[in-house]
């Protein structure tokens, strides 16, 4: 006797769901590509319309580059690598997730000509230069990726997680950014970056001056995120007339203050090395921060160091400054203190400036 058309139906879903996880149902695109037995991603991408949607499924070690430019791609990781440089140009609606990408001679994931993309749940590491490269008006938003050991010794001003450049913007969040040659998260040239809940260590080399989040004539707004244990000359460094601000900056009490966890700044003490330095004409704003080590504000520059005084959870901002290290204010610079707790305390210095003392009342 033939099955009732309901458990049909009920096998039939079934099926589907366990081929293919994370694929819409229906969707005429999805193709699985299986690189083990010789199939290729470019291929794929090159041969489907590029009027419909398509979704491609990666099993094992995809040994290629792979361009997109096409709108509307998904690569999808089933166990799959991709040894190569996945490179989408002025594509847009473009989402790689659970996908391995280890890049032999360039980038893992670059995006240039207005590209918009999106990684999740993905590892982006041993890349020969960046793990993430966005340019020229593209943008990333990254969601719960691993970046790491990207760079390789003798590519100079290479080896960052994430690198946003020459207009390019990326919007992280819970990623872990560790153990990259050179900056954990590098933006530079009129770029912009939104940092939230990320974990960046181990990254960069003093001697080159990297740091854990570096930016270069650019913006950051940030919140959450634990930049400690870095290699490089700082944890955070701001310069060239940069701007970095944390918190959501709002002040009334129907907006509190605290929507994100206080970001954790530390950084060993040593000849030239701070927690924060913030210099050449750039502005800090750090609102809810703990920070444990020195700390540098140049000529031009300004940083404000403020508690979480908004409700309903007051509570001060903290810098801790170890034997060996220092709070540095050039002549021409400004460190502001509002509800903040500086251990030890600060001696008097016209350049230094405190507003509200802790604890909160």
């Amino acid at each position: 006797m033939a099955a009732p058309a309901t458990n049909r139906l009920v096998f039939l879903l079934g099926s589907l769901l366990a081929c293919s996880p994370g694929i819409a149902l229906g969707d005429p695109g999805a193709k699985v590509v299986d690189c083990s037995r010789g199939e290729s991603i470019q291929r794929h991408i090159d041969q489907r319309n590029p009027d419909h949607a398509l979704t491609l499924v990666i099993r094992g070690i995809c040994a290629e580059n792979v361009t997109i430019k096409r709108d509307d791609v998904t690569l999808v990781g089933e166990g799959g690598t991709v040894n190569g440089t996945i490179s989408i140009i002025g594509a847009t609606r473009v989402l790689i997730r659970s996908l391995a990408v280890s890049s032999p001679t360039g980038a893992g994931i670059s995006g240039t000509d207005n590209a918009a993309f999106t990684v999740q749940d993905s590892n982006l590491e041993r890349n020969a230069t960046e793990g993430v490269m966005v340019r020229n008006g593209a943008h990333a938003t990254l969601r719960r990726n691993r970046l790491a050991d990207n760079g390789v010794a003798g590519l100079p001003d290479t080896g960052r997680g994430i690198h946003a450049t020459h207009g390019g913007s990326v919007d992280a969040e819970d990623n872990t950014i560790i153990d990259n040659r050179s900056d954990g998260v590098g933006v530079y040239n009129n770029s912009y970056a939104r940092l939230v809940r990320n974990t960046i260590e181990r990254n960069g080399r003093a001697a080159a001056g990297d740091a854990g989040v570096q930016l270069g004539r650019s913006r950051a707004r940030a919140g959450g995120n634990i930049i400690r244990n870095n290699t490089g000359a700082a944890a955070l460094a701001v310069g060239n007339n940069s701007d970095y601000r944390t918190g959501t900056g709002l002040n009334a009490v129907t907006f509190p203050d605290n929507e994100f966890p206080f970001d954790i700044i530390e950084h060993p003490v040593g000849p030239n090395l701070f927690a924060i330095d913030v210099n050449n004409a750039s502005f800090g704003d750090f609102r809810q921060v703990d920070i444990t080590g020195s700390v540098s504000v140049g000529a031009m520059s300004m940083v404000q160091v403020r508690g979480d005084d908004v409700g309903p959870d007051l509570r001060c901002s903290t810098i801790n400054v170890p034997a060996g290290g220092g709070v540095g204010v050039n002549s021409r610079g400004l460190l502001r203190l509002r509800f903040t707790k500086v251990t030890p305390p600060l001696p008097m210095n016209p350049n230094i400036e405190v507003q509200s003392v802790c604890p909160l009342p």
